[in-house]
């Protein structure tokens, strides 16, 4: 029974070893006799990782990338004379030469802008004959052609380069804004937006691109693009009282006084104390005729800025234009305390004090007004009215010579002047003025009554002396 035991197992043992023979033939002897060398697999370690690739495969590698080509695997024993190597890059046998991928982006650009892909082949060999191979892609970033393009001087150079980036990069909206840039700086502005509308297209939600667009179309005076830009950024941003505002003033620029008083309704919605908007408002308010909602806007405005003129200057014209002649002195003369010397707030409020007979605080503020209109007839000749009435009958008679002086010759002054000499007993030049005034106007009754009893009277004096 020991005896039997013991011839199984040499059996046993034997026939083992001969399924491992016949195993060792079958792999050993294809590789000894054969004449056609195959590849099974390149092993390559990429970052620290390894990847198996077959014949025709590609490989991506990109900046900061490291590999290595670890082994060949093929169908020859021991791989006797088989080599590899990659195309263009490191040495006749490759075989665990180390490639850094940031070496190869700039040759791979270059390559790019010549209208090449970026691929290198890695060729296996037997005794230096090419019998498989597998590819290198070399992927380039938007960060690559960046740092491409900023080692060039030449702007021209620059757009080229990026230009053919865009093209290559199709979805790349770094890119786009980095050449629409560059074609702002050339001020080549029509290039650089329709550039940063394709961004848009891209992406709708980047503020950054929109203001880029407004900044251009504000320098090529395109208010109607600037309309747009501008309603496609409040739709993103409605809560964002300063777009609002912004597309107000560019509306009311445009004459759009409704649209714009809608954005500045939105602004006072979101900040009720913002002074600009209400004085935007109560403006756009004037200019469709609504003068209410107008002076109720200045009346806000001037709450939250009791100290801008021009709100007070503006409210004082509205109350004019409606008939509050009391209310629309008395911010005509808050204005003043403002802006005393100002001749556009001097002369309506000096005409409404002459309206409401308060002929002694006209009196000054005519007087200033000639200092800078002194050559006005019209100013003079309200002066002489002012002093007439104050009874000055010289101070009177000198301004309305001043106007008279200064192109008003009408029947009117002539006839106030021999008025006024009459008050002073200057009969002679009384009837002078009173023949001048009837020379003007034929009809002047007045005129037609006065000069024969002057006449007269004048004769009389005369013969007296």
């Amino acid at each position: 029974m020991e005896l039997r035991s013991k011839q199984k197992r040499f059996y046993i043992v034997l026939f083992t070893l001969l399924i491992f023979v016949v195993g060792a033939l079958v792999f050993f002897i294809p590789r000894i006799v054969s004449k056609d060398p195959r590849l099974d697999y390149i092993l390559i370690e990429k970052n620290g990782e390894e990847h198996r690739m077959h014949g025709g495969e590609t490989i991506h590698v990109s900046t900061g990338h490291s590999f290595i080509i670890k082994e060949i695997k093929t169908n020859i024993l021991f791989n006797r004379g088989i080599t590899t190597d990659i195309e263009g890059i490191g040495t006749d046998d490759d075989l665990n030469y180390k490639v850094e991928v940031s070496e190869l982006v700039d040759k791979a650009i270059e390559e790019m802008l010549n209208g090449l892909k970026p691929s290198y082949t890695i060729r296996v060999k037997k005794d230096n004959r090419v019998f498989a191979d597998a590819f290198l892609y070399i992927d380039i970033t938007e960060d690559d052609w960046m740092d491409k393009v900023r080692a060039l001087e030449d702007p021209k150079e620059k757009i080229d380069c990026l230009e053919k980036a865009v093209q290559l990069n199709p979805s790349s909206i770094e890119l786009r804004i980095y050449v629409a840039d560059l074609y702002m700086e050339n001020g080549e502005f029509k290039k650089s937006a329709g550039l940063l509308e394709e961004v848009l297209k891209l992406d709708p939600s980047d503020k950054e691109v929109y203001k880029k667009l407004i900044s251009i179309y504000k320098k090529t005076h395109n208010l109607d693009k600037m309309v747009q830009v501008y309603k496609e950024l409040v739709e993103l941003n409605p809560e964002d009282e300063i777009l609002h505002y912004n597309l107000g003033v560019i509306l009311e620029d445009k004459g759009r006084y409704r649209e714009a008083i809608s954005e500045f309704l939105e602004v006072t919605r979101i900040n009720l104390r913002d002074f600009s908007a209400h004085a935007h408002l109560a403006y756009n308010y004037t200019k469709v005729g609504n003068l209410k909602k107008a002076i109720i806007e200045y009346k806000r405005a001037a709450k939250l800025n009791n100290k801008d003129p021009i709100i007070h200057f503006n409210l004082a014209v509205l109350y004019e234009k409606t008939g509050k002649i009391k209310a629309s002195i008395r911010e005509y003369e808050k204005t003043r305390a403002l802006k005393p010397k100002d001749v556009d707030v001097l002369v309506p409020l000096s005409e409404l004090y002459l309206k409401a007979g308060k002929y002694k605080k006209a009196i000054p503020l005519l007087k200033l007004i000639t200092r800078s209109k002194p050559k006005d007839p019209v100013v003079w000749g309200k002066l002489g009215f002012v002093y007439s009435e104050d009874k000055k009958w010289k101070k009177a008679i000198d301004c309305y010579n001043k106007s008279v002086k200064n192109g008003s010759d009408d029947a009117v002054t002539h006839l106030n002047l021999a008025i006024l000499y009459e008050k002073v007993n200057d009969t002679k030049k009384a009837l002078n003025e009173y023949k001048m005034a009837l020379k003007r106007d034929p009809s002047l009754s007045e005129a037609k009554d006065k000069i024969p009893d002057l006449s007269i009277e004048l004769l009389r004096s005369q013969e007296r002396n």
